[in-house]
C-alpha cells in the first residue's frame, strides 16, 4: 500500500496479511458460473480491512482465465445524491451491455424503458433514461430524450415483458459480464440502499453477476432502520453468497506498524526499549486492526513528526498521535490539564482517593468503553507519571530526566506535542546542543546568552532564563573537561543575566541566579569530588563579576557556617566548596568590594543592597568602612538614585477568594540604619525627587521606594 494515498494493492506480491488465497477463491467461484442469472456475491469486511484490495486481486486473477467473461467496475462513491448514483448505475450498466443489446432494437428500447421505471421520479426521469439508453442510440433507435421520455410513459408494456425482453438478449449473446461494485461502505445509508435497490430491481439478468464489497455490520444497520420489519432478511433477498473477509493477522500489523514507525521515528533507543514497548502495547496495539488503521497513523506520523523532530520524546509522540486519531475524546481532556498531567496543581488533596480517581477516571476516560479503560489507564499513566498518584496511589519521583528527554509529562515540554511546533518554554534541542558541544569557547558562549537577552519567550521572559534551564537538565551531557571553561565565562556576565522580566513569581521568585547556581550544581556535585569541584569552581569564579562572586562566597561559607543557629554545616558531598575554599573566596570577595568601592563601580552592582550587606557581614570592621561609603555616596545625586533602586522590592499577597496575587512595591529597609544615616537617605530621596535632577526612570524609582517607604511607616 503506497504512502499517503492509501491505495489498495493489486499485486499478490504485495500481500501482506494473507487476503490472496481468499481473492482467488472468489475468483474461482466466479469462474464456476456458468450460466448465472443476477447472482449477486458479497464480500464483508470492517472499514480498513482490504475489501478493496480483494477486489483488485479477485479481477488479478480473472484476468485472461475467461474470454467471455467482461467486468463491469461501478465507482459508486463518485456519485453523491441518490439521483446521481441511479443515473452512473444505468450509464455503466448500458455502456457494458450495449454491444450485445444493440444488436436488437428491441432490446436495446426495453432496457431503457426498465431503468426510466426503476429510476428516482422527477426531474431525473429523462436524464436517468438518456444515460441508461445512450443519446443518440446505435441505429438512430431515438434522436431525442423528450420524445424517448413520451414513448416510455405511454406503454401498456410491462416491467416483466420488457425485463424478458433484455434477457432474452442477453441469454442468446454467449457472453458472462461480472458488475463490480466496491466502496458501497463510504456511501451514506440512504445512498448505500439505493445501491441494493437498484441490483434488486434490475439485476435479475441472465449471464449477470454482481460482485459487492461493504461493511455487513453498518449495512444491516442502515437496513433495518429503514425497514424494520425485514432487517437482514432484506439483503438476503438479493446476496445470493456472502463472504467475511478474513480478518487481518494482529501480528503482521503490528509489526507493519513498527516498521512504518521505525521509517519515520527511527530505532528506539536501547535504554526506552521497555518503556515503549510498554506504551505500545496499551496505547497503540489496541488500535491497530486494520491495515488502513495502520497507514492512517503512519501518514499522519510523517507529516506532524517532521514539524518536531528532536524536540519531543519518540515514544511519547507516538502515543499521543494515535490516542489524537483513534481516541479524539481522551486526546482533548490530556490537552486541556496540563497542570494536573505535568505535577504543577494537585486539586485531590483533602479529598477520599477512591472518589478522586473514578473523577479522573470520567475526566479522561468517561466517553471510552468500560473494557478499553484498563490498558488506557495503564498507558496514560506511563506517559503522565503524576497520574499514578491518582490511579495507584503511588508517587513517583520526578525529577530533571523527564525534562532533559523531553518527555510529555515536563512542564518545558508538554506543549509541543499538542502545538506541533515548539513550546514557547521550550529552546530548540540544536541549540542546547550546540552550546553543549562549544562550552569551553567562552566568546561564543557569552556572545550566545547575549543574544538570548534580546529574546523573549514564554511569560515575557528572556530565552536566556530557558537556556539556563534546558542546560542544567543536559549538564550531565556536557564533556566534563568544558565544564570550567564554561562556567567561567558564564560567571562573567552573570550580572548581565539578572533581568527583571526573567523572576519567576508563579511559587518562589526564582531568578537567573537561582537557575545559575542550580546549574552549577547539576554540573558539579554528582561529577566530581569534593576536591575536584571546589578548585574548579574557586578559579572559575575569581574574575566573575561583582555580583555574582559575592552570592557564591556567601552561599558557600553558609554551607559550612549556616547563619541559623542550631542547624548543622550541609554535609561534604553536598558541599560546593570546601572549608579552607569558602573561607579564601570570602577574602576574595571582600578585597573586590573593597575595591569597587574605591573606584565607585560598586554603585552599580546589581544587587547593591545585598552585596552591602555582605560586605558589612565579612570585614571585620565592616561597620565603619560601609558607613563611610554609603554616607558618601549621599552626596552624589546618581547614587541615591542607585541606593533607591536597591533597597525598592515587591511583595505578593491575595485575599480570601483571590485567584491572582496582588503585587505591591515594598522597601526594603530593614536594617539599613547600620548601613547609613537613614534619615538623611530620606531626606537626599524628598531632594532629588523635588528637584527632578535624575533620569526620568530614576525618577520614577525614588518616588516608587519613598511611597512605599512612607507607607510602611505609617
Amino acid at each position: 500500500m503506497p504512502d499517503f494515498n492509501d491505495a489498495p494493492i493489486s499485486d499478490p506480491a504485495e500481500d501482506m496479511f494473507g487476503i490472496d488465497p481468499f481473492a482467488q477463491a472468489i475468483s474461482k467461484c466466479i469462474l464456476s458460473m456458468q450460466e448465472p442469472l443476477g447472482s449477486v456475491v458479497a464480500v464483508h469486511g470492517r472499514w480498513g480491512s482490504g475489501k478493496s484490495s480483494l477486489i483488485n486481486l479477485v479481477r488479478h486473477h480473472l484476468a485472461g482465465k475467461d474470454a467471455e467473461l467482461t467486468i463491469l467496475q461501478f465507482q459508486c462513491w463518485l456519485y453523491r445524491s441518490e439521483e446521481a448514483l441511479a443515473v452512473g448505475f444505468f450509464r455503466e450498466l448500458h455502456a457494458g451491455l450495449h454491444p450485445v443489446l444493440s444488436r436488437s432494437e428491441k432490446a436495446i428500447k426495453a432496457l431503457g424503458k426498465l431503468c426510466s421505471r426503476v429510476a428516482p421520479s422527477g426531474p431525473l426521469l429523462g436524464a436517468a433514461a438518456g444515460a441508461a439508453t445512450g443519446n443518440p442510440f446505435v441505429g438512430g433507435i431515438a434522436s431525442s430524450v423528450p420524445g424517448l421520455i413520451g414513448n416510455m410513459i405511454n406503454t401498456d408494456e410491462s416491467d416483466e415483458s420488457l425485463q424478458q425482453d433484455v434477457a432474452a438478449a442477453l441469454k442468446t449473446s454467449g457472453r458472462r459480464y461480472l458488475v463490480v461494485i466496491d466502496d458501497i461502505d463510504r456511501l451514506s445509508p440512504e445512498e448505500a440502499l439505493v445501491i441494493f435497490r437498484l441490483v434488486k430491481s434490475v439485476g435479475r439478468l441472465p449471464n449477470v453477476i454482481y460482485l459487492l464489497a461493504y461493511d455487513r455490520n453498518a449495512t444491516e444497520k442502515a437496513v433495518e432502520e429503514r425497514y424494520p420489519s425485514e432487517g437482514a432478511h432484506y439483503l438476503e433477498k438479493i446476496v445470493q453468497a456472502g463472504f467475511d473477509l478474513p480478518e487481518p493477522n494482529q501480528h503482521e500489523l503490528i509489526r507493519m506498524l513498527e516498521a512504518r514507525v521505525a521509517e519515520v521515528l527511527g530505532d528506539v533507543d536501547s535504554d526506552s526499549q521497555a518503556r515503549h514497548g510498554n506504551i505500545f502495547c496499551a496505547v497503540l496495539a489496541p488500535e491497530i486492526r486494520t491495515p488502513r488503521h495502520v497507514l492512517r497513523l503512519a501518514n499522519a506520523l510523517k507529516v506532524t513528526y517532521e514539524a518536531v523532530r528532536g524536540e519531543v520524546d519518540p515514544t511519547d509522540f507516538l502515543a499521543l498521535e494515535s490516542l489524537r486519531l483513534f481516541r479524539p475524546k481522551v486526546y482533548q481532556a490530556l490537552r486541556s490539564r496540563k497542570p494536573v498531567l505535568v505535577g504543577l496543581a494537585q486539586d485531590w488533596h483533602g479529598h477520599v482517593q477512591d472518589d478522586v480517581a473514578d473523577r479522573y477516571e470520567q475526566l479522561f476516560l468517561g466517553e471510552e468503553p468500560e473494557s478499553d479503560r484498563p490498558l488506557l489507564k495503564d498507558g496514560l499513566q506511563r506517559l503522565f507519571p503524576a497520574l499514578q498518584s491518582i490511579w495507584s496511589s503511588t508517587h513517583p519521583a520526578s525529577g530533571t530526566e523527564w525534562t532533559r528527554a523531553r518527555r510529555a509529562c515536563s512542564p518545558m515540554h508538554f506543549d509541543t506535542y499538542f502545538q506541533f511546533s515548539l513550546s514557547a518554554y521550550t529552546v530548540p534541542w540544536a541549540e542546547v546542543r550546540e552550546l553543549l558541544e562549544n562550552a569551553d569557547h567562552g566568546e561564543f558562549v557569552t556572545s550566545k546568552f547575549r543574544d538570548a537577552l534580546g529574546v523573549r519567550l514564554a511569560e515575557g521572559r528572556t530565552k536566556a532564563s530557558f537556556l539556563l534551564e534546558a542546560l542544567a537538565c543536559h549538564a550531565v551531557d556536557m564533556e566534563f573537561s568544558k565544564t570550567g571553561p564554561f562556567l567561567q565565562a558564564l560567571y562573567s556576565i552573570a550580572s548581565d543575566l539578572c533581568v527583571d522580566s526573567d523572576v519567576d513569581r508563579s511559587f518562589a521568585w526564582t531568578d537567573n541566579r537561582d537557575r545559575l547556581l542550580w546549574l552549577t550544581k547539576e554540573m558539579t556535585l554528582i561529577r566530581t569530588e569534593l576536591s575536584e569541584r571546589s578548585e574548579m569552581l574557586f578559579e572559575a569564579v575569581q574574575n566573575a563579576c561583582l555580583d555574582w562572586l559575592v552570592h557564591v562566597a556567601h552561599y558557600v561559607f553558609t554551607d559550612h557556617w549556616p547563619p541559623q543557629e542550631g542547624k548543622a554545616p550541609t554535609p561534604q558531598d553536598e558541599c560546593l566548596m570546601s572549608r579552607d575554599d569558602a573561607e579564601s573566596i570570602n577574602q576574595v570577595a571582600l578585597q573586590r568590594m573593597r575595591e569597587a568601592a574605591k573606584d565607585g563601580s560598586i554603585i552599580e552592582a546589581k544587587d547593591l543592597a545585598f552585596v552591602l550587606f555582605r560586605w558589612l557581614d565579612m570585614a571585620e570592621d565592616g561597620s565603619d568602612e560601609v558607613w563611610e561609603f554609603c554616607n558618601a555616596a549621599l552626596e552624589n545625586d546618581r547614587s541615591v538614585g542607585r541606593l533607591a533602586r536597591a533597597f525598592l522590592g515587591q511583595s505578593r499577597s491575595s485575599q480570601a477568594g483571590d485567584h491572582v496575587w496582588q503585587i505591591q512595591d515594598r522597601a526594603h529597609v530593614d536594617g539599613i540604619e547600620t548601613l547609613m544615616d537613614a534619615d538623611r537617605f530620606r531626606a537626599r530621596l524628598s531632594e532629588v525627587l523635588r528637584d527632578g535632577r535624575l533620569s526620568s526612570d530614576d525618577q520614577g524609582t525614588v518616588e516608587r521606594f519613598l511611597t512605599a517607604w512612607d507607607a510602611q511607616v505609617n
